[in-house]
């Protein structure tokens, strides 16, 4: 029914003001993988890992409330009672809803125009990769920042741990301190590549170390102030020894 009505309704003068119904967590999966509207590869980043509800004879609640004028109540109620959320902080962050139970947030996003759907598509996309990192984040242990990157003593004797360094990229473009480290690390130095938004991923000394761009990426935010971002300079480069005149 919802593939119907996706595909056969896509207009205002079809859809006449309705809306779908959709739970929040589907009662049902995902299991086409080749077919007109479908390939292997989409639904191996998309639909596979889309959670779905495994308990069974689900007792829906206050459905008569899902009626047009019951609905539009419910939802003049629920924005009175609305806290808002604050608007500084990025909400694909895990801390951009606080650790509360039971309260009604509310968040603002800039939708010009029906078709203008970017935020809301760049919103919608945090998926499990992106949860992994925020969970890496909060986990990884600071590196002593006093120390030097290069050295075998920067990252401790230990195993199975998740450490973090932060390190100086005022731009894009300013890559000197990743391309020094790179270096030092015996990884990839020609170019800048390998970073998820300004983030690498090591493992060291069977250790997981990350390592964040500051402040170019959206991770940095993560640095405790009393952490000076490691900075590396190139090496001088030498002079050419001068032409002999003939």
């Amino acid at each position: 029914m919802w593939g119907f009505f996706l595909h056969t309704t896509q207009t205002k003068l079809q859809r006449k003001g309705r809306e779908c119904v959709i739970p929040d967590v589907s009662r049902s999966y995902h299991f086409g993988i080749i077919g007109l509207n479908m390939n292997g590869y989409f639904h191996e980043v998309y639909f596979k890992k889309h959670k779905f509800n495994t308990v069974p004879n689900v007792q829906l609640k206050d459905v008569e409330g899902l009626k047009q004028d019951a609905y539009e109540v419910e939802i003049h109620t629920l924005l009175k009672e609305a806290e808002v959320l604050d608007h500084s902080k990025n909400p694909c962050e895990d801390s951009f809803v606080p650790d509360s139970e039971g309260k009604t947030y509310i968040m603002y996003i800039k939708m010009d125009t029906e078709t203008d759907t970017d935020t809301w598509t760049e919103l919608s996309k945090q998926d499990a990769y992106e949860v992994e990192i925020h969970t890496l984040l909060k986990e990884a242990e600071v590196l002593d920042h006093s120390k030097n990157p290069c050295e075998d003593s920067f990252v401790p004797d230990s195993e199975g741990k998740t450490y973090i360094m932060y390190i100086k990229m005022d731009t894009e473009t300013d890559t000197d301190t990743w391309t020094e480290l790179s270096k030092c690390l015996h990884v990839w130095d020609l170019d800048v590549r390998g970073n998820h938004r300004g983030l690498w991923r090591l493992f060291r000394k069977r250790n997981h170390v990350l390592v964040v761009a500051f402040p170019v990426s959206p991770y940095s935010v993560k640095k405790p102030a009393s952490v000076t971002p490691i900075h590396l300079e190139p090496p001088p480069k030498e002079e050419a020894a001068p032409v002999e005149q003939m």
